[in-house]
């Protein structure tokens, strides 16, 4: 039993917990991994009221012990990003208790944390868009990322994957800073592609292109140039974002408000994305405010006319995402990432593209 008191040589615990409650636990018997719940003699969890702000499930991560590696925490961290990105929920990893044999105190600053229950990423329910059980079992949908080498997708996946667990983490506290968390995800998908930009092309552009160097006599190396313009920073961040969302995307919304003019739509989506670039850059560069226009309403959209008495600002969040809508994009684009690449996450991510839609219209 993971959940036994005696010390077993070989094996490494580390003690991780959510807001949300998850069922069942998850067994992988080719690597080891165990994903299962914490239990205690006092049963302290199932005092605290469900739901509430003080609400908490604590987890033990089991596996086996690695050859030369002293420092077990950062898998611990590794596994919590990669469950907050399969379930959209907020994991906080305490550290080791157990190690070949030896007994560790975790660090339990964050478990008595209140948090705001009514949050998609706190809240005991399943998130509604890509809607997965809150069931450890549900983990197997990732087994293909466990079992994968360190390849370039894997070491892409695992470092945006961290920007986002720390988004969840961070939101409450600091929701500029999430933000920015969240921009940077989209940042790290961006350059993975960015080798292979040309995908990012639609048909028409391709074409002019294929002309240009034909027919022009430095039609080469126009081409290069303009592609240079093409894929600046924002560009290429917005595109990729727009690859990865399907039609699936605008069929549900995690917020609240569940009403028509705060929810995504195809028609303004990519402008929506790029001003969230923007309002990006225009904090790193001006240190505008923003972080409390962006965490209200829960919807995907920021409510009503903002009014700052900065004109830029104000043109710039008046169409950005809320964090909640960032937030949203984000989860569904990693989700979809991995899909592209051979993890089987769940069959409603293999249709079309939000761009190649637009394109097609």
């Amino acid at each position: 039993m993971i959940s036994s008191l005696k010390p077993e040589k070989g094996i490494i615990k580390i003690l991780i917990s959510s807001p949300s409650g998850f069922g069942s636990e998850y067994v992988d018997e080719n690597t080891g991994l165990i994903v299962t719940q914490a239990w205690n003699q006092n049963n302290e969890i199932s005092k605290r009221r469900t739901g509430g702000p003080a609400f908490r499930t604590a987890y033990i991560i089991a596996f086996r012990s690695l050859p030369d590696m002293q420092d077990y925490t950062p898998v611990g961290e590794l596994i919590c990003s990669c469950l907050s990105v399969l379930f959209g929920k907020r994991f906080d990893c305490h550290g080791i208790v157990e190690g070949v044999g030896e007994f560790y105190v975790p660090n339990l600053s964050t478990y008595y944390q209140l948090l705001f229950p009514d949050y998609p990423q706190n809240s005991i329910y399943p998130r509604n868009s890509l809607r997965i059980p809150l069931d450890l079992s549900e983990i197997h949908r990732i087994d293909g990322l466990f079992n994968r080498k360190n390849d370039r997708f894997f070491l892409t996946f695992t470092a945006a994957a961290k920007f986002y667990w720390n988004a969840l983490k961070s939101f409450e506290d600091d929701p500029e800073i999430a933000y920015l968390h969240l921009i940077t995800v989209g940042e790290i998908l961006s350059n993975y592609y960015e080798s292979r930009r040309d995908n990012l092309l639609d048909e028409n552009t391709i074409k002019y292109f294929a002309e240009i160097e034909n027919k022009l006599e430095n039609g080469k190396k126009i081409v290069k140039y303009l592609k240079g313009k093409l894929f600046q920073a924002k560009k290429g961040f917005t595109k990729t974002i727009c690859n990865l969302i399907n039609n699936e995307f605008f069929l549900t919304t995690d917020g609240i408000q569940d009403v028509p003019w705060l929810r995504f739509k195809p028609d303004d989506f990519e402008k929506r994305i790029g001003a969230a670039y923007d309002l990006r850059s225009r904090y790193v560069h001006s240190g505008s405010q923003f972080g409390k226009i962006i965490s209200n309403p829960v919807s995907d959209l920021i409510m009503g006319i903002i009014n700052t008495g900065d004109d830029k600002l104000d043109k710039i969040i008046n169409i950005s995402p809320s964090y909640f809508g960032l937030e949203r994009v984000i989860r569904y684009c990693l989700l979809q990432f991995a899909q592209n690449n051979g993890v089987d996450i769940d069959s409603r991510l293999t249709g079309k593209s939000y761009l190649s839609t637009q394109i097609k219209q």
